[in-house]
């Protein structure tokens, strides 16, 4: 069986899917809990604005279309 990713939600007592899918029993899952919606998401911008930040030197060539080169 191939790798799925299934949407869920965590309903008080279970984990429920949203999709209908078909698994075998035993079928090995993995269950990663997501932040509510906008709940750490300043954080989240904040780390991958200083990332973006770092990748980029001050002095950075910008390069326009014209530079770019198909083979």
């Amino acid at each position: 069986m191939p790798i799925l990713t299934i949407p869920g939600h965590y309903d008080g007592h279970g984990v429920t899917l949203d999709e209908s899918v078909a698994l075998p029993k035993d079928t090995p899952v993995l269950v990663t809990v997501l932040p509510s919606p906008g709940e750490g998401l300043d954080s989240f911008q904040r780390l991958s604005s200083a990332a973006l930040a770092a990748s980029y030197d001050e002095d950075e060539v910008e390069y326009t279309a014209n530079d770019i080169k198909e083979k």
